[in-house]
């Protein structure tokens, strides 16, 4: 059974250990591989250890199957120089390989678009890889709509082109 939940600041290590994790998965072919396989979770615990410091700054929930963290998603205030105070974003989500098209992704996705909704955030935008045709089209199915703004991206030293979607909070409605 999966749970969805949020986590407290002692999962920050393992956390940072799924996320390394979950981009290799997500990324193979699309990220050079020796970049993927560099990948080590000390670069990304002291980013958990401040989001989960600071609940009241993001919104944070993880999955659970069988008592394992299989997934995690977070989000917040967009920083996008175009948004307002009520834009809010899907900063990440990811979950592991072996759980994809469990419906655990969807459950992550609904629980922080609720919490977004919940602190008063009327629009979320999400940024994804360009080539990443996969989860744009997972994106597609609920509800997001890619907009017209582009952007190049350092991501743990590769440059990456990423689409931006947006939708309304609070009502299945695409923004148009």
């Amino acid at each position: 059974m999966t749970t969805i939940r949020t986590p407290d600041a002692s999962e920050a290590d393992t956390l940072a250990t799924l996320h390394v994790i979950t981009w290799q998965e997500a990324y193979e072919g699309l990220l050079p591989e020796a970049y993927l396989a560099s990948l080590a979770p000390l670069q990304r615990l002291p980013m958990w250890q401040r989001l989960l410091a600071t609940p009241s700054h993001a919104s944070v929930f993880v999955a659970e199957l069988d008592d394992d963290v299989v997934g995690f998603a977070c989000g917040g205030a967009s920083s996008d120089d175009d948004a307002g105070e009520t834009i809010g974003e899907l900063w990440m989500i990811y979950v592991r390989r072996a759980c994809w098209g469990l419906q655990i992704g969807r459950g992550l996705h609904d629980a922080v678009l609720a919490d977004l909704h919940r602190r008063g955030f009327q629009e979320a935008r999400l940024w994804v890889m360009a080539t990443n045709a996969r989860t744009r089209g997972w994106y597609e199915r609920r509800g997001w709509a890619l907009d017209a703004r582009r952007r190049s991206v350092e991501v743990w030293g590769v440059s990456v082109a990423e689409v931006r979607y947006r939708r309304r909070l609070g009502a299945a409605r695409v923004v148009p």
